[in-house]
């Protein structure tokens, strides 16, 4: 079935907008197509996103954050994640080699990082592909401000922190220990 509109599968869709107006507006929007030129990886660990996140308290509360940038792997394939926190933005290089090696090691090598232009990136892929390590590593990284290039982990951003908020409310944490969100 063909979408008719980005987020309308059939005209009878309009009427669960209240007014009028949306429905005309959503449907006067530009029809995006559902389907990708993309080809679609085949196999697990041949793709992976990556992306890391800064953990930083809110102002009313006083505390510091010892491990406060998030990496997160996302594999294309099984959407599964991995996370890891570091001190430094550029703590992860190390830690990241040993594991995309034990991958490698066990037959599930990782053809391809896609990532953001961050610094800290660029290091990893150059000592990934470099002498000790030689992971042969493809990079795909994306452009500043393009996070929709890069969704895959920015929407398992969200969802870990989500979670996390959810289980610290339905705990009943003190306002101290939900800093870390």
């Amino acid at each position: 079935m063909k979408p008719f509109f980005f987020g309308l599968k059939s005209a009878n869709d309009i009427d669960v907008y209240s007014s009028t107006s949306c429905a005309i507006a959503k449907a006067k929007q530009k029809s995006v197509a559902c389907i990708s030129d993309e080809k679609k990886v085949t196999k697990p660990n041949h793709q992976v996103y990556l992306d890391q996140m800064a953990l930083k308290p809110q102002a009313s509360v006083k505390i510091t954050i010892r491990n406060k940038n998030m990496r997160l792997i996302v594999d294309e394939y099984t959407s599964i994640s991995f996370a890891d926190f570091n001190q430094k933005k550029n703590g992860f290089i190390t830690k990241l080699c040993a594991t995309l090696n034990k991958w490698k090691e066990e037959g599930r090598a990782v053809r391809y990082a896609r990532m953001d232009n961050a610094p800290e990136n660029f290091k990893f892929i150059q000592i990934a592909n470099g002498q000790k390590w030689k992971l042969n590593l493809t990079e795909e990284a994306t452009g500043a401000g393009t996070p929709q290039r890069n969704s895959l982990v920015e929407k398992k951003f969200a969802t870990h922190t989500a979670r996390m908020k959810a289980m610290m409310s339905n705990a009943e944490c003190e306002d101290t220990q939900r800093a870390y969100l």
